[in-house]
């Protein structure tokens, strides 16, 4: 016999379309889109036996998860049900329910459909029940439904009350309902099961834990005798018996702040020859959590724990490698088992703002968690005790579920605020807002050392390499992302969480005297705006700026800026792309970041500076993409730099140079962007258009004379020279140029076009119409709470 109260309506749903698709031999599809018209499962035609459908028969599965209940428990929705349509449309109509039916709840179910289905299909629990022993691989398969087996849960049972730590155990309790079985869930059991041991990694609050205790619980169903240590590995090496099976389980065994909280003299030594005993022993496994960066201080300062050992059971544990149906599955699970349940179901637009949640780009299950008990502690319920569905009812409306959770979301710095302020060396906190300094962008490794070393000098410090690869190593995987391209000799540092990018920023807005620290020691065009932003000087309205404490670090940017205007990109698109694409790339907006910095101190640019630079652009015109130059001639026109003025003809002249005549549609077309902004004499207007003319006479005239000529006109690509003289209209009504033949041959092929297109076939149908219902593309899975 199986818990099924622990499975939410969708683990039901998910659970009824394997037994069935084992049972039929077939894929039973499942569509998790809540309020659907009647179709929660769908099989379509033609299938051999024993379903035997014929070509577009459909079937349809109509799911009740109702575990703890009898016949009265459905009989109300199963009235409303018989009157759905889908139920005359469907070839055959199934109802499976996990509450208790006897026979005689059977036939009233039938007499209720007036016969329109059969008793045999109605699935209760018993049934259910039976395929489950009929089909146990399914069971296998399924990690929740396993651990809800009376064995398993005697198993369970007997062997919790072994733990030492009474934390463990009431979260044990916990994920039986509320978890999911993810693919790292099933990654990590494989890697334990290889070989005996996993450690897993990541960051706070994205499911270690959790992770952890459904292969402890995996384990413990499987005889295994859970062995748990609270504060060193000797309690673990204490307890283990020689030929019992024993799962060993640590969680943050390196500490969650300074790893020397747990690992003593010698330690290190003890825990890997403990790690190699288990690879060894097959009545032993071998469960261990902590934060990557933690693991990485570790294997710095500790020999024995850069056994290979270590990198081979090693899984990492990351929201971001989540799917999209497991995040939707973990959200709405978190809900359906939470005391609010209702209150979040009862949400305005609940299910389109859940599966918004669901893709937020700081989807953390912990944020959430915290998230939905502030909201049950306010809405004056217990969150240590199940609720049912009337004391769910009783809760204040006026709370938004999906606005309270999406606020812990959006304010990911809570979870990453002790992080930064207390597990990290100052060294390592300088490092994270110098990266951060230098935006979104990826950044040369040699890059990030040169910043970090400027903004030590400005503290009185210097930094050896050897400090800075050490701190760099300690934060690589759970707070940033250190890769090294395979085809090119470059290393490059990003942030491996967007949630440690806003932490930062937080954190700089609460410390002005690390911003301006920041502003004084940049060094890199790339940091500039970041900081200019956030203090202000860019975009001084939004909300979140923050003053420094005095004009000279502003300066100091503003002077920055001009040092390095011309200075090439120091990003890693300098080497992974052309020196080409990222030398002037985004030089324009280096032009505008810089333009707005004048404006908001009410300066112009030096006019010295733009001799400088209008010298190096009009020189380097011809390494430039067409559309960057043009990009730069229009920055170039700000207000700002009013001074440089009298230098920028030298920019324009050689642009269109550059530019020369164009001998293609698209050269027209960058030519005209060019004349938008530049705005060349009347002379040179009047030749490109004449010139333009020819050009567009030579397209025209064949396509016109294929016109007059229906024999010969069969062979022409009627599509792609449409799609052209279209485009010809299009770029043509910029140098003033139209004509009759164009517009004639434009006609002329919209008509041929028309008569090669044909209407559908009588009786097609597009997908889903060639089934005999539609479901319906609407609502989610949160539609089921």
């Amino acid at each position: 016999m199986h818990a099924f109260e622990n499975l939410s309506d969708y683990d039901f749903e998910q659970l009824v379309a394997d037994l069935l698709s084992a049972e039929w031999g077939i894929a039973v599809d499942l569509f998790p889109r809540g309020r659907d018209g009647g179709v929660d499962l769908r099989a379509l035609g033609p299938t051999g036996p024993p379903l035997d459908l014929g070509d577009g028969d459909e079937l349809v599965v109509q799911c009740k998860h109702r575990p703890l209940g009898a016949y009265s428990s459905i009989s109300a929705t199963i009235a409303r049900d018989a009157c759905n349509p889908i139920v005359e449309q469907a070839s055959r109509y199934i109802i499976a329910t996990s509450a208790r039916l006897i026979r005689a709840n059977k036939d009233k179910i039938v007499s209720l459909f007036d016969g329109k289905i059969d008793v045999r299909d109605i699935i209760a629990r018993e049934d259910i029940e039976g395929l489950l022993r009929r089909h146990p691989s399914v069971e296998r398969a399924n990690l929740k439904l396993w651990l809800t087996s009376t064995a398993a849960l005697q198993a369970i049972g007997a062997r919790t009350e072994t733990l030492r730590s009474a934390a463990l155990r009431s979260e044990l309790e916990r994920l039986r309902s509320t978890f999911v079985e993810t693919a790292v869930v099933r990654r990590a059991n494989e890697i334990l099961r290889r070989h005996g041991v996993c450690i897993l990694t990541g960051p706070p609050g994205v499911g270690k834990t959790a992770t952890a205790s459904v292969l402890l619980l995996k384990a413990m169903a499987d005889g295994f005798l859970p062995v748990a240590a609270i504060g060193d590995v000797r309690e673990l090496e204490d307890q283990v018996v020689p030929g019992e099976k024993q799962v060993l389980f640590f969680d943050d065994f390196l500490g969650k702040t300074r790893l020397d909280a747990k690992l003593r003299k010698g330690e290190d030594g003890e825990l890997v020859r403990l790690m190699h005993h288990v690879e060894r022993d097959e009545s032993k496994l071998f469960i261990l959590t902590t934060r990557d960066y933690i693991l990485q201080q570790a294997r710095i300062s500790y020999e024995k724990l850069g056994d290979e050992l270590v990198d081979v059971a090693k899984v990492a544990v990351d929201a971001r490698g989540l799917s999209s149906p497991e995040r939707a599955h973990i959200l709405f699970n978190q809900l359906y088992f939470s005391p609010i349940r209702s209150l979040a179901a009862g949400a305005a637009d609940a299910g389109s703002r859940y599966e918004r949640l669901a893709h937020h780009r700081n989807f953390n299950p912990r944020l959430i968690e915290v998230a939905i008990m502030s909201i049950v502690r306010s809405s004056g319920l217990s969150t240590r005790t199940r609720h049912s569905a009337e004391d769910r009812t009783q809760i204040p409306l006026a709370i938004d579920v999906p606005r309270r959770i999406s606020e812990a979301l959006d304010a990911p710095e809570n979870l990453w605020n002790h992080v930064l302020r207390n597990q990290i060396s100052r060294l390592e906190l300088d490092l994270l807002p110098t990266l951060w300094s230098f935006g979104s962008a990826l950044v040369l490794v040699e890059d990030l050392f040169r910043a970090v070393g400027s903004l030590q000098q400005v503290r009185g410090r210097t930094i050896r390499s050897i400090d800075f690869e050490g701190g760099l190593h300690v934060l690589d995987g759970d707070l940033v992302q250190v890769e090294r391209s395979a085809g090119l000799s470059v290393t490059t540092v990003s942030f491996a969480n967007p949630g440690v990018l806003d932490a930062l920023t937080r954190h700089l807005q609460i410390f002005p005297d690390d911003l301006n620290a920041l502003l004084s020691s940049a060094s890199f065009f790339e940091q500039v705006e970041p900081l200019a932003r956030l203090t202000g000087v860019l975009d001084s309205t939004s909300g979140g700026a923050v003053q420094a404490t005095n004009k000279r670090p502003i300066q100091d940017l503003t002077r920055v800026a001009e040092q390095s205007l011309i200075v090439p990109p120091t990003i890693a698109e300098r080497a992974l792309f052309t020196f080409r694409a990222s030398q002037f790339g985004r030089f324009s907006r280096r032009l505008d970041v810089l333009g707005e910095m004048y404006l908001a101190q009410d300066a112009h640019a030096p006019a010295s500076l733009g001799e400088q630079v209008i010298e190096l652009l009009a020189n380097s015109v011809h390494q430039m993409r067409s559309a960057d130059a043009i990009n730069i001639a229009s920055s170039l026109r700000a207000g700002a730099y009013e001074t440089w003025q009298s230098h920028v003809w030298r920019f324009d002249a050689a642009l269109l140079e550059a530019l020369g005549w164009p001998d293609d549609l698209e050269s027209w077309s960058t030519l005209a962007d060019a004349f938008d902004v530049v705005g060349p004499n009347a002379e040179h207007v009047t030749e490109a258009e004449s010139l333009f003319e020819t050009f567009a006479a030579d397209i025209v005239e064949p396509v016109v004379e294929y016109l007059h000529d229906p024999a010969s006109a069969r062979g022409l690509e009627v599509g792609a020279t449409l799609e052209q003289l279209e485009r010809l209209q299009e770029v043509g009504a910029r140098w003033g140029y139209s004509s009759f033949e164009l517009a004639y041959a434009v006609e002329r092929l919209e008509e041929m076009t028309n008569r090669e297109s044909r209407p559908w076939p009588a009786g097609h149908h597009t997908l889903f119409e060639g089934s005999r219902s539609k479901p319906s593309t609407q609502g989610s899975i949160f539609d089921l709470l």
